[in-house]
């Protein structure tokens, strides 16, 4: 295998073709060329492959903004949208404390730790 490999190397054949050839791959091909220390090639291939291609410059489109008119645009003008709060989940039916969970409760933490009013969901 290495003589042909050296053959074929130094006829111009790319790793891909030699690794063809040889039935092995292209990454075996690549580290025993390097092993055996043979030149490397120049990089790039044939010059001006692509006739000069060059990537299209993409612009983007000002995108249209939706502005209220007329009266609704005097009701909106000068305020400031306020968030409003999210409504609660409803509490566990069935709260618990550390020691009384199980494998099959909620262990979800409710309240702060450390206050008296900490517990799990419990939900099961």
């Amino acid at each position: 295998m290495s003589a042909e490999l050296v053959l074929l190397w130094r006829d111009g054949l790319t790793a891909s073709q030699i690794a063809a050839e040889l039935g092995v791959t292209k990454g075996a091909v690549i580290g025993r060329v390097h092993r055996m220390g043979l030149p490397a090639r120049k990089p790039g291939g044939k010059k001006g492959m692509h006739g000069g291609w060059r990537k299209k410059k993409h612009t983007r489109a000002a995108r249209a903004v939706a502005r209220p008119e007329g009266r609704e645009a005097a009701r909106t003008e000068g305020r400031v949208a306020t968030a409003r709060p999210s409504i609660p989940s409803p509490l566990s039916p069935d709260p618990c404390g550390l020691m009384e969970l199980s494998d099959t409760r909620c262990r979800w933490p409710v309240g702060e730790p450390g206050d008296a009013a900490f517990h799990f969901c419990g939900a099961g």
